[in-house]
């Protein structure tokens, strides 16, 4: 069945962040990019996900007036910032040491990571957030289906715990701030041919299952990959090649195993070409 044009949702799970490398180039939960081979890189999976709200602004608005009455109003894009706080109750020290382009230190048998330092890297990150949802087309009304928003670009910053409170739940977070990207993840250009625009901040999905993104590397040998989480079927399995120089293709996908967790390309990819992939799943793999 196909996604749905119209859902309702709740809840959320399953929420990822993935990275770029100093050129733009998607590399999974890691700022440099996998090694050649089937194993590739997943998106990191935010673990203890409490809340998050991307933000869309309300538009700046302009109201005409003249001989005591409105004539007539104006809505002009909103330059306010879309920045936005995530909490999570896990304190995840390799994520935050990601973001901060910083490392986790071993002392004895504590581990130690560094916040709010200064001078602190700029690391190129997206998010995959999701969350259960119903179908609300017409005649396919309460069939299990899920919603969810990625942002293709955005930078993000730790800003620790909340506060340290007598019998009180712990709260972790951080500061989310999305940018206007001009092409999605895995590299292809968003455009007029494609979405109807020249670029966005964020992308609105919907798909029958939860959703996971990959990415590879070709050695010029293996045309087949392993993905983390267990995929559905080819058609649920949308995957991007992107020669090194080159502009990012559709690639076919020619087999999905789910019991292997494997995805079987139609053509070779040559040694260092990008693979990535953005799939729905059965079954969520730590």
């Amino acid at each position: 069945m196909a996604a749905p044009n119209r859902v309702i949702a709740a809840g959320s799970r399953y929420n990822q962040m993935f990275f770029y490398d100093s050129d733009g180039h998607l590399t999974g939960s890691t700022t440099t990019a996998p090694s050649t081979g089937a194993a590739g890189s997943p998106a990191y999976h935010i673990i203890g996900w409490k809340s998050g709200s991307p933000t869309v602004n309300e538009p700046d608005t302009v109201v005409i007036e003249a001989d005591d009455s409105r004539l007539g109003e104006f809505q002009f894009d909103s330059v306010a910032e879309r920045r936005f706080t995530v909490d999570v109750a896990v304190n995840d020290l390799t994520l935050f040491a990601r973001l901060l382009g910083t490392n986790v230190q071993t002392l004895g048998e504590m581990k130690v990571g560094v916040m709010d330092i200064v001078d602190a890297a700029t690391v190129n990150c997206g998010m995959l957030i999701q969350g259960e949802a119903k179908n609300y087309d017409s005649g396919s009304k309460g069939v299990s289906s899920w919603e969810g928003t990625i942002i293709p670009l955005a930078t993000a910053k730790p800003l620790g715990r909340v506060e340290y409170a007598s019998r009180s739940e712990a709260v972790f977070r951080f500061s989310v701030s999305p940018q206007s990207a001009d092409r999605d993840p895995w590299g292809v250009t968003i455009q007029d041919s494609n979405a109807g625009t020249n670029g966005a901040t964020y992308l609105s999905i919907t798909a029958q299952n939860p959703v996971a993104i990959h990415t590879w590397r070709g050695n010029g040998a293996l045309d087949t990959f392993t993905t983390q989480h267990v995929p559905i079927s080819t058609a649920k399995c949308y995957l991007v090649t992107r020669i090194p120089g080159g502009g990012a293709l559709v690639a076919t996908v020619s087999a999905v195993t789910p019991s292997t967790k494997s995805v079987q390309l139609g053509a070779t990819p040559a040694d260092g070409e990008e693979i990535h992939a953005v799939y729905e799943l059965s079954s969520f793999v730590e």
